[in-house]
């Protein structure tokens, strides 16, 4: 029969392989995971880009506004414009929210622990 000692060092192997291939298991999901970061960086680039494009317009209808070459019905037809590009900016951020929340759903196969 051999010593117990001999045994000792198939475990250690054993559990060193083992521990290796848990931490690899989990890198390979981090970095999984960071591809899920690269698309909800580009969704709020998109949206930002959106939104910049939107804010531009008002800025454009908001400096004409202020002329004092409009009427009082194109200065309320100016602010129902504003009221829209409003809502557009609600919408395309309300968008953008849902769009990084499944993102970041279906990134999570489940609970993890946390890298040691």
């Amino acid at each position: 029969r051999p010593p117990a000692s001999s045994n000792r060092p198939k475990v250690e192997k054993f559990s060193t392989a083992e521990k290796t291939s848990a931490r690899i298991f989990e890198l390979s999901r981090y970095m999984n995971d960071g591809g899920g970061s690269s698309e909800l960086i580009k969704v709020a680039k998109d949206a930002l880009d959106e939104i910049d494009s939107v804010l531009q317009e008002m800025r454009s209808l908001s400096e004409h506004a202020a002329g004092d070459k409009m009427t009082p019905f194109e200065r309320s037809m100016a602010q129902n414009s504003i009221d829209g590009y409003i809502a557009e900016i609600d919408r395309i951020a309300t968008e953008a929210e849902l769009k990084a929340a499944r993102l970041q759903n279906a990134s999570r196969p489940g609970p993890r622990e946390p890298l040691h």
